[in-house]
């Protein structure tokens, strides 16, 4: 079954057991100050789950749309996502367990052929009736664990809101456990891999306040949700959710921009699913009105952005007027909304709206605003980057300079006739020389952000070793001592020496100040 299709046969099931289907909601959630973006199937009935509003009907079914935060930096993987669909069916005040386990059991083995010996159940820990419940179904008392809050207790989804115990339901792919457990423990959430949670049926009889204490609701509620990539995972047989239809052409387009193969390569593959998961999930949020910013939604858009040029990088996309090999001249002659050649993630997003655009036709209406966010941006942050690797190489190279120029000096100093200030001098003056230079160069050359760079390395030794001070007639005229430079010296050579494996705080504060 393709995508499109178990979103089909999923309506089209609940809808027979007396649903109203709803419309996803956008990723920003309307009137819900505890959410920052949309999280969960059930953000949007919330209200009628606290009985603040009356339901359209006390049974709902939706394709719902939702983003986590808490993933962005485990994407690359090939089981973490930001955006993805979750479908789910939702009483209010109507059925409970049984009738949730009864129809996601039908559901999964009628309507999704899964093999019934392949399914396991986990239930909250003293959930017996859950427990009797599958058992009732046909799972064997030993394909059903149990789990303590931190696996099968849900919600709420923000600060506050309905929570409850959960029941899922877990795909087993067969073979072995690969961390050698047996048999009688190997199962449901275990890291060996070999069990994927698949649908999440959420018992909601409790409101959660913000302090954590937890009030009965006016009804107990069902809330459900089935990640859409897994059960297309599963049911094409792919070895990833980045093999699925849902992905495919995504990923297909970033290694074409590439001029890679994606399979072939483990550091590649992870920088390639980087690109088209955050591609995917940027032209999502841009359609429900979210623009890059420094903060809120916008900044969680613009770390997804910026994560994703920095993975592209790594598979030679940092600079979209480079011709690096595979790509065509089309993909340069093409011009974005500013005249500037096509940017990388603007190409990506494009397949993304082809692909999705009938499942969420906001894509397809906002098709030219998401293309020219994405093409902005991105030439904004490639802008961004070049200037900060200027500074980082300048800093470097400033670095690099002091070092060796201090090294001579102290090989000079060794000498046993060196005993004069006067003769010290003669060598320390030009290492003195290289770094006030340094701290005056003129813009011009070769860069303004390396020349800024080279500055901040000189200021460095400056602040904490002020060399400037020792004029070599003044030096003369107070009998300065040859001890009194050496200690000097060695102190610099200490930090330099620890600023070769340390990056220097004004630097790092520079770069993430712009």
């Amino acid at each position: 079954m393709q995508a499109a299709e178990i979103r089909k046969a999923f309506l089209e099931f609940f809808q027979g057991k007396e649903h109203l289907l709803m419309p996803s909601s956008p990723l920003i959630p309307a009137g819900d100050p505890t959410l920052m973006l949309t999280s969960a199937g059930m953000v949007q009935f919330k209200p009628y789950f606290t009985g603040e509003m009356t339901p359209p009907h006390p049974r709902l079914t939706s394709v719902q749309k939702c983003f986590r935060v808490s993933d962005i930096d485990e994407v690359g993987d090939t089981t973490h996502l930001t955006f993805f669909e979750m479908l789910g069916n939702f009483s209010v005040g109507d059925y409970f367990k049984s009738e949730a386990i009864q129809w996601g059991w039908e559901f999964v083995t009628q309507y999704m052929k899964l093999p019934p010996e392949r399914l396991w159940a986990t239930v909250y820990l003293d959930d017996d009736e859950a427990h009797a419940l599958w058992v009732q179904t046909g799972i064997p008392a030993e394909r059903i664990r149990r789990f303590g809050a931190e696996d099968n207790y849900w919600g709420p989804a923000g600060n506050e809101g309905p929570c409850g115990p959960c029941s899922e339901i877990h795909y087993n792919f067969g073979g072995t456990c690969r961390l050698n457990k047996p048999d009688a423990e190997c199962g449901p959430n275990c890291e060996c891999g070999r069990f994927l949670e698949l649908w999440n049926l959420v018992f909601m009889p409790f409101y959660q306040d913000i302090e954590g204490n937890r009030t009965p609701l006016p009804n107990p509620n069902i809330d459900t949700g089935m990640g859409l990539e897994r059960a297309a995972m599963i049911l094409q047989g792919a070895g990833s959710l980045y093999e699925t239809d849902l992905f495919k052409p995504i990923i297909q387009r970033v290694a074409e921009l590439a001029g890679k193969a994606y399979g072939q390569d483990e550091e590649t593959d992870v920088a390639i699913r980087v690109v088209a998961e955050h591609a995917r999930s940027a032209a999502f949020l841009i359609a429900d009105g979210v623009v890059p910013d420094n903060k809120g939604r916008g900044y969680v858009l613009r770390r997804l952005i910026r994560r994703a040029i920095r993975y592209g990088r790594k598979l030679g996309l940092g600079d979209s007027l480079s011709t690096s090999s595979g790509r065509t001249e089309q993909d340069f002659t093409a011009r974005g909304s500013t005249g500037s050649p096509r940017t990388v993630l603007s190409q990506v997003a494009e397949v993304v709206i082809e692909h999705m655009g009938d499942a969420y036709p906001e894509l397809a209406s906002g098709r030219e605003f998401v293309l020219r966010v994405l093409q902005l941006e991105e030439e904004r942050c490639l802008t961004a980057f070049t200037r900060g690797l200027r500074l980082i190489t300048g800093f470097f190279e400033g670095r690099l300079t002091i070092q060796e120029s201090l090294r001579r000096v102290e090989d000079n100093l060794q000498y046993p006739d060196f005993s004069t200030i006067e003769y010290a001098l003669h060598f320390l003056n030009p290492f003195v020389g290289v770094i006030v230079s340094m701290r005056g160069t003129p813009p011009a050359e070769p860069s303004e952000d390396e020349v800024r760079g080279r500055r901040l390395a000189s200021k460095i030794v400056i602040d904490r070793f002020p060399f400037q001070e020792y004029d070599v007639l003044e030096a003369q005229e107070q009998s300065i001592q040859l001890a009194k430079i050496r200690p000097r010296l060695a102190n610099t050579s200490r930090t330099l020496d620890r600023l070769r494996t340390q990056f220097h705080g004004e630097v790092a504060f520079i770069l993430h100040d712009t």
